[in-house]
C-alpha cells in the first residue's frame, strides 16, 4: 500500500514538472515574488501549485485526503533547490481564508527542501512553525506569504533548521 501511495506522489511530481508556467507577472495580482531562507535572498525560478479533491483507487486500497501541493525551484546557497509543501484539506483555493495562518492548525507539511540534483530519500521534515498564509487569490494563481516559517530537515546524520520569509506567487497548474 505504501508503495502505491509513493508511486502516486512520484507520478504527480513528474506530471507537475511537465507543466511550465509561461504566464507573465502582469496576469492577476502583479505581486513580486521574493523569498529569504536563513537570511539569504533567493532567486525564484518557478513556483506552481495544484489543488486536489480526495484521491482513491477503484478498489479502495488507498486514499489520499484533499490537499494542495506547492512546489518551488529557487537558487539558495549558490545551488538550484527544490522546495515543496502540502496544505491538508485544501481541495481548492476557495476553501482557504485570506491571511489565515495555515500552520496553527497543523495543516502544513514540508515534503522536500533539497538541491535539485540530489534525491535525499531518507530526509524527514518536522516542527513546522511560524506563519504561512495565502494573502491573494486569482483565477490562476495564489500568493503565499512566509513569515518566520520554519522547519527542521533531518537527514539522519544531521538536523538543520530553515526559516523562510517573503511572498511567492504560485501559478495554479490546474487553472483554465
Amino acid at each position: 500500500m505504501t508503495k502505491n501511495i509513493f508511486s502516486v506522489f512520484v507520478a504527480l511530481f513528474l506530471c507537475s514538472l511537465t507543466f511550465v508556467s509561461c504566464s507573465s507577472d502582469d496576469e492577476g495580482g502583479g505581486s513580486d515574488s521574493y523569498i529569504v531562507v536563513n537570511g539569504v535572498g533567493c532567486d525564484i525560478h518557478d513556483a506552481q501549485c495544484s489543488f486536489h479533491e480526495t484521491i482513491s483507487d477503484d478498489l479502495g486500497e488507498f486514499e489520499i485526503p484533499s490537499h494542495a501541493s506547492f512546489t518551488m525551484q529557487l537558487i539558495y546557497d549558490e545551488s538550484l533547490y527544490y522546495f515543496s509543501f502540502t496544505v491538508d484539506g485544501a481541495s481548492s483555493s476557495d476553501v482557504i481564508n485570506l491571511n489565515e495562518n495555515l500552520v496553527t492548525d497543523g495543516n502544513v507539511d514540508v515534503d522536500s527542501f533539497r538541491m535539485l540534483t540530489s534525491s535525499e530519500l531518507s530526509s524527514r521534515y518536522s516542527d513546522e512553525d511560524g506563519k504561512l498564509s495565502i494573502v491573494e487569490k486569482g483565477s490562476n494563481y495564489v500568493v503565499v506569504r512566509f513569515e518566520n516559517f520554519s522547519f527542521i530537515k533531518d537527514t539522519g546524520k544531521s538536523e538543520t533548521k530553515y526559516v523562510m520569509n517573503g511572498e511567492v506567487k504560485f501559478s495554479d497548474i490546474n487553472a483554465e
